[in-house]
């Protein structure tokens, strides 16, 4: 669940790079910070767009991971218990 949120995030904030990055930079623009509308220039916004984008990756590459190691130790125990899913046709 939380993935799918901060893709949908890093899918907006790509999306405004692509849009952006062909105006002038002294072209103002508005970016919510906050909960709050300021106004910016698109030289101004730009980094800090990209910035954000890169954080969410980051973020969404460390759950990933995370959420592997659990699953790697959740198979073992698994094994390890001889434990199987209800329903399931596993040994």
């Amino acid at each position: 669940a939380k993935i799918a949120e901060l893709t949908g995030s890093l899918r907006e904030h790509l999306n405004v790079l692509e849009n952006i990055k062909h105006l002038d930079p002294s072209r103002r623009c508005f970016r919510s910070v906050g909960g709050v509308l300021v106004e910016r220039t698109v030289k101004e916004v730009m980094p800090a767009v990209e910035m954000n984008a890169t954080n969410l990756q980051k973020a969404i590459d460390a759950i990933k991971e995370q959420t592997a190691v659990k699953d790697a130790e959740v198979e073992a125990l698994r094994r390890k218990y001889k434990i199987r899913e209800e329903g399931s046709d596993d040994g």
